[in-house]
């Protein structure tokens, strides 16, 4: 995620906040249920229990708020 740009970012946290767990979980082999993920990159997929992907979304949340105050201090006057 890293590398995503900002659209890719919002693109995938859309995406994470429209998901249904219990729609879209399927047993793995270790007896857990998870939900499959795509992402915008073609080549990566992540694989998530519930309490994971919660995790996630909150982490997701908080990236986003960070996101915003930076920007905020960038046009706040007085920023050098």
């Amino acid at each position: 995620m890293l590398n995503f740009s900002e659209q890719d970012f919002m693109s995938f946290k859309s995406m994470l906040d429209e998901y249904r767990y219990c729609e879209s979980g399927m047993p793995f082999p270790d007896q857990r249920e998870r939900i499959l993920l795509h992402t915008p990159h073609e080549d990566i997929s992540f694989a998530f229990t519930q309490e994971e992907l919660l995790q996630l979304l909150k982490l997701l949340d908080e990236a986003l708020f960070m996101k915003e105050v930076y920007t905020l201090m960038r046009t706040e006057p007085g920023f050098r």
